[in-house]
């Protein structure tokens, strides 16, 4: 009994992770729903220039451009601005044009698969800025552990 149910769990999950892997990336390959998070992250923390600054610093597109972006269209976000503008570096087009096609109801998937732009590129750009959002939110980089340094631990052992 206790080996069937090991085996009944074993499958069960290990059907799990081929599932996601046949996905793909699961949510990272969503780039609409990947950018509303992001959005979140920013219009929250309140770090939304921060984050033009970033998009604006990984793109070429100067700050004043991208706050004249968001401010004609406030439901992009700093993340849909970096979609926007890592699909004109690729295409050669105005990052504009791709903003208000995403506000007439155009998915960010659709139009980087019509301009074919690597997701992969899109989200290593969606990457840094959503780490750099996590920096200023927490004021330390991703990942790194709460607490006191190590080397507070090993002095009072001396």
């Amino acid at each position: 009994m206790k080996k069937w149910l090991l085996t009944l769990l074993v499958a069960s999950v290990s059907l799990g992770f081929t599932a996601e892997f046949a996905r793909g990336q699961g949510g990272r390959n969503n780039l609409d729903f990947r950018a509303q998070r992001i959005n979140s992250m920013a219009f929250q923390g309140g770090s939304r220039r921060q984050a033009l600054r970033v998009v604006s610093n990984e793109t070429g597109i100067s700050v004043g451009r991208l706050q004249n972006m968001d401010a004609q269209n406030p439901a992009a976000g700093p993340a849909g601005l970096m979609i926007a503008s890592v699909l004109a570096n690729n295409t050669r087009n105005s990052p504009e044009q791709f903003v208000n096609r995403h506000a007439n109801g155009r998915s960010w998937m659709q139009m980087a698969a019509n301009n074919n732009v690597s997701i992969y590129r899109i989200n290593a750009r969606l990457d840094r800025l959503e780490s750099s959002l996590r920096l200023s939110a927490t004021g330390r980089p991703p990942g790194r552990p709460v607490g006191p340094p190590r080397w507070r631990d090993n002095w009072n052992s001396f």
